[in-house]
């Protein structure tokens, strides 16, 4: 049983003369993929001598080209895929309040599709195929397939397997977007949403869980595939895709985000001591209020928020002196009611 921690006046006092309170702001990071790549679809009878194809290197093809004519869909069909290194750009502990991928239509032909961005579930690779169009290229090692999520080249049988032929992705949207044809090459097209963000905070949060996104494109109709450039497309008017994330920055201890760690953060843990929630900046124990974070209150005690290059915030010497000080007379004054 957590027992109360009554508010010591010395404390309160002590904090009530930190100053020089600031906000915390806004940052923004720009990132190209890490890798991208376009499956090709394969079906059984497809003709030797490599049915398997991808296009590691070169531009992304989604939607579906005119292969197969009106009838259904059996080498047509192309999906992208891009990843991008969130956890290696983004501080942790941040929260990404908003994400926008801008990619450049290629061709700016073939109807007005919509593209969608779904979450893909699971790793993937980029080999070192290369074509020029869309009908792609025998897949290289390492390449993600049709079927394959890493091709052995060496050993083919030995590839790893998507779960399900054609990847394996969320069923539901993250984003779409619809890619208008103007016969105006060169357009530049945009995705934005908050699934997309969570998308995103939950890599950041979990970056052995991130894999990317799959783009798909109008599977139905016949030649309607949309070419964007990819991440090797770097010489201009070429522009590779870019993700612009907006995030804030975390500081632990700081519960009533006000730009300080202060006592009105230690009323808040008090107050919610003990119950089944998560503070804001919680660092400790998300989904419960315990004695950790009171921990990380005290710890940060006197942290003042700044628009700095720095990924952690630590207090100021004179904030952390006084902090010691305020603990050591609360540890003096209840040393017969220990906080636990």
């Amino acid at each position: 049983m957590v027992k109360p921690v009554r508010a010591n006046p010395i404390v309160i006092c002590c904090t009530l003369v930190i100053s020089a309170l600031r906000n915390a702001g806004a940052d923004t990071f720009t990132l190209v993929p890490s890798k991208d790549n376009t499956i090709i679809q394969w079906s059984p009878g497809t003709p030797a001598p490599n049915p398997l194809l991808s296009n590691g290197l070169g531009d992304i093809f989604v939607g579906r080209t005119g292969q197969d004519g009106p009838g259904p869909a059996a080498i047509s069909i192309r999906r992208g895929l891009m990843h991008f290194d969130v956890a290696e750009s983004i501080p942790a502990g941040a929260q990404i309040t908003t994400a926008t991928l801008t990619m450049r239509d290629v061709r700016g032909l073939n109807g007005d599709p919509t593209v969608r961005l779904h979450r893909v579930l699971q790793d993937w690779g980029e080999g070192n195929s290369f074509f020029q169009g869309g009908l792609g290229t025998a897949a290289s090692d390492g390449d993600v397939t049709w079927l394959h999520t890493f091709y052995n080249s060496a050993n083919p049988e030995a590839s790893p397997h998507w779960d399900f032929e054609g990847g394996n992705f969320d069923s539901m949207a993250s984003a779409d977007s619809l890619i208008v044809d103007d016969a105006d090459e060169g357009r530049l097209f945009s995705w934005s949403s908050s699934a997309m963000a969570a998308d995103l905070q939950s890599w950041l949060n979990n970056p052995g869980e991130n894999f990317g996104w799959m783009l798909l494109g109008d599977e139905m109709l016949s030649q309607s595939a949309i070419r964007f450039n990819s991440r090797e497309s770097a010489d201009p008017p070429n522009m590779p895709p870019t993700l612009t994330i907006e995030y804030e920055r975390v500081f632990p201890g700081d519960y009533n985000d006000d730009g300080t760690v202060n006592a009105a953060d230690y009323v808040v843990w008090r107050k919610h001591l003990g119950e089944t929630t998560t503070l804001i900046n919680e660092a400790a124990t998300p989904g419960r209020v315990t004695v950790e974070d009171y921990e990380v209150w005290r710890s940060h005690f006197g942290a003042v928020s700044a628009q700095t290059d720095s990924q952690s915030l630590v207090p100021e010497p004179h904030c952390a002196l006084l902090a010691a000080t305020c603990y050591f007379c609360v540890l003096v004054r209840y040393r017969g009611n220990p906080i636990a």
